[in-house]
C-alpha cells in the first residue's frame, strides 16, 4: 500500500502559517527558529540599550515578507519573560548555543532593571489599518493581562488594566473617542512601576497606511511620547 509523505512526516504548526505576535507564544513558537546574524545583532543592540540610562530604547526592524521579523519579536518577548517560563528557557537555550555573549547582555539587562524574576510586561500587538493609539492600547491590554503582579502590586495592576480596558472600549465604540497620547503614556508610567514595559508592534506599516489616509485621526505622536519617556 502506498503512502503519502504527509502521512509519514508533517510540518510543525509554526511552519504551516505566519507567526502572529499576539496569538503565538511559548516554546512551540520558538522551536525550530534559526537566529541569523542580523537577528542576533538586533537582540544585542536592544539588550545593550537596556543596560544604559543615556539612550532611548526604541528600535525599528524592516525587511521583506517572510524574513523572520515576527519570529524575532517572539524570541525577544520570550527572553524578557518571567523566571521559570518555558518559553524563556527555550529562547535562552537557543541564544546560548549561537551567541552566549549576547545572552549574557540580556541577563545583565534583566538584572539591572529588576526584572530577572518577574520579567517585563510584554505588550505585543499586530497592527491593523488603524490609528497607532488603537494598536498600542490593544498591546498594553494584552501585556497587562498576562503579567502576574507581585504581592502588593495587585491593586495598581487592576486599576491600570481597568483604565486600559476603558480607553480601548471607548476607542472601539460606535462613537470612537481617541485618547490623548499623554493619557496613554500615564498608564504606561503606572505599569512601569510594576515592571519594565516592552511594547512590540508588528505590521507597523498598516498604522502608516492609516496615518496616510487620515493624519489627524491616526497621529503617530504617541510613539514619540513613549520613546522619549524614561
Amino acid at each position: 500500500m502506498s503512502q503519502k509523505l504527509i502521512d509519514l512526516k508533517s510540518p510543525r504548526p509554526r511552519f504551516a502559517r505566519s507567526i502572529n505576535v499576539e496569538r503565538d507564544s511559548g516554546s512551540d513558537a520558538i522551536e525550530g527558529y534559526l537566529p541569523v546574524g542580523r537577528a542576533i545583532d538586533a537582540i544585542g543592540r536592544l539588550a545593550s540599550a537596556l543596560n544604559r540610562d543615556d539612550v532611548e530604547v526604541a528600535l525599528s526592524l524592516t525587511g521583506p515578507y517572510g524574513s523572520g521579523k515576527s519570529s524575532l519579536a517572539i524570541i525577544i518577548s520570550a527572553l524578557l519573560g518571567p523566571e521559570g517560563d518555558p518559553a524563556r528557557g527555550s529562547a535562552e537555550a537557543l541564544l546560548d548555543e549561537v551567541a552566549p555573549e549576547t545572552l549574557a547582555i540580556v541577563r545583565s539587562a534583566r538584572i539591572r532593571l529588576g526584572a530577572e524574576e518577574t520579567g517585563f510586561i510584554r505588550a505585543s500587538a499586530t497592527a491593523d489599518r488603524e490609528p497607532v493609539t488603537a494598536t498600542v492600547l490593544r498591546a498594553l491590554v494584552h501585556g497587562a493581562e498576562r503579567f502576574i503582579p507581585a504581592k502588593g502590586q495587585t491593586r495598581t495592576h487592576k486599576s491600570v488594566l481597568g483604565r486600559l480596558h476603558q480607553m480601548l472600549s471607548q476607542f472601539e465604540g460606535q462613537n470612537p473617542v481617541n485618547p490623548e497620547p499623554r493619557s496613554v503614556r500615564r498608564e504606561v508610567e503606572r505599569l512601569s512601576t510594576l515592571a519594565p514595559v516592552l511594547i512590540l508592534i508588528d505590521e507597523f506599516g498598516k498604522n502608516l497606511e492609516a496615518f496616510a489616509d487620515a493624519p489627524s485621526e491616526a497621529d503617530l505622536f504617541l510613539l514619540q511620547e513613549l520613546a522619549q519617556h524614561q
